[in-house]
């Protein structure tokens, strides 16, 4: 599946989960190494590489990501849709221990009908 596939199919995910706001980013030399997702949720901020796998960083991915991380962002690199449930569970405790929200549990549930993603317009690669 191509990496511009599952980032589009992730911020539809990751959009479901409430209260957040997700934004994809464009890729360019100016903005070479930042991160395909960006987005806060729970009142924390959170950036996400994807990769295919068998891929790394770049070293100036690597770079922004420790800047990110730095700065108290959760960051994340996402080997396929991996990866998104936990930065979403990393972002709730973070959240729990500053005090912006209270929750009686740990667990994460996504209702099935708040995601539609659409195989129709995947690609076969």
């Amino acid at each position: 599946m191509l990496e511009s596939t599952i980032v589009r199919n992730a911020l539809k995910i990751l959009r479901a989960v409430k209260p957040s706001y997700w934004l994809k980013t464009h890729g360019s030399a100016l903005h070479a190494g930042e991160p395909d997702i960006i987005g806060c949720i729970y009142g924390v901020t959170c950036v996400i590489e994807f990769k295919q796998p068998g891929e790394s960083l770049t070293p100036i991915q690597s770079f922004i990501l420790g800047q990110w991380r730095d700065a108290g962002a959760v960051t994340a690199v996402a080997f396929g849709y991996v990866g998104i449930g936990d930065v979403i569970i990393q972002a709730k405790k973070m959240s729990m221990a500053n005090g912006s929200i209270k929750v009686d549990n740990e667990r994460l549930t996504i209702p099935a009908d708040r995601i539609q993603i659409s195989r129709s317009k995947m690609k076969k690669t």
